[in-house]
């Protein structure tokens, strides 16, 4: 991906809060094939809806995967593979929600995924996971946020976020030697404090979809003559940039890179405070 993308989760409002009843077993639906793309089909995941899903559109194109109340069943339907975003409904008969959440799931070639929703303290939490393993497929939408406790999403909440659109302010990540300065319009500052060397650019995130590990690029440009947009499409910051580092721990008061390339310190860490200005 080349652009950050902020998804935001739709809370479900929850009409009535009773446990939900055995499902009836019969024969799945079978939706076929979703393959907008023409995909190879030999390359389709699985995806097994349990009965008290809705799924109304999938990528925001109606699909309509959903039975009536008097015969909820099991459905099955093959995606191609990679990131899909689904609109999902939970719907028992008697517990249900008014509005569907936004579930971001990756999909890999040739494994089966099941989807579910799971009643707790009043609320509906969407699962999708792999059958084989039981691991979760879906995006975790509060760390993607900042809203988690591990380093990643400390990260986004402390040093990326602050420098959105929406937000505006400007971070400053300091130590003796160096000062990198991030402001909106993806715009970076680094400076070494010893030669008095600045550099000047556009700065690239690209993250696991697991958030298990993320890589910061740093694009030395003119500004005047590369846009973010430009910087985002054409750029292909990922070859191109001059600095690469991996944010590796971070809190509110400092955050910790190691240094992949680009400086002095290469395969080294390097930890600098943080203000938000």
């Amino acid at each position: 991906m080349k652009k950050i993308m902020a998804f935001l989760l739709a809370c479900a409002t929850l009409v009535s809060c009773v446990s939900a009843p055995e499902s009836v077993k019969a024969e799945p639906v079978d939706r076929g094939y979703y393959n907008p793309d023409n995909a190879d089909i030999g390359d389709f995941a699985t995806l097994y809806i349990h009965p008290y899903l809705q799924i109304s559109k999938v990528d925001n194109d109606p699909v309509g995967w959903s039975v009536t109340d008097a015969a909820k069943v099991e459905q099955i339907v093959r995606l191609a593979p990679g990131t899909h975003t689904l609109a999902i409904r939970y719907d028992t008969g008697k517990t249900y929600v008014l509005m569907p959440s936004t579930v971001i799931v990756l999909f890999q070639a040739g494994k089966e995924y099941s989807a579910y929703g799971v009643e707790n303290a009043g609320r509906i939490e969407y699962q999708v996971e792999e059958k084989a393993t039981g691991l979760s497929a879906k995006l975790d939408l509060a760390r993607l946020q900042g809203g988690g406790q591990d380093a990643l999403s400390s990260y986004i909440k402390y040093v990326l976020n602050p420098t959105s659109d929406e937000t505006g302010k400007t971070v400053v990540m300091e130590n003796d030697q160096w000062k990198l300065v991030f402001r909106p319009d993806l715009v970076f500052e680094l400076l070494h404090k010893e030669s008095g060397e600045l550099k000047v650019g556009r700065r690239g995130f690209q993250m696991e979809f697991d958030m298990t590990g993320a890589t910061l690029y740093l694009l030395v440009t003119d500004l005047a003559s590369m846009s973010r947009e430009q910087f985002l499409d054409d750029s292909n910051y990922v070859d191109t940039a001059q600095f690469v580092m991996l944010p590796v721990q971070c809190t509110s008061d400092s955050v910790t890179y190691k240094i992949e390339k680009g400086m002095e310190i290469l395969g080294d860490e390097l930890t600098l405070s943080i203000l938000v200005e």
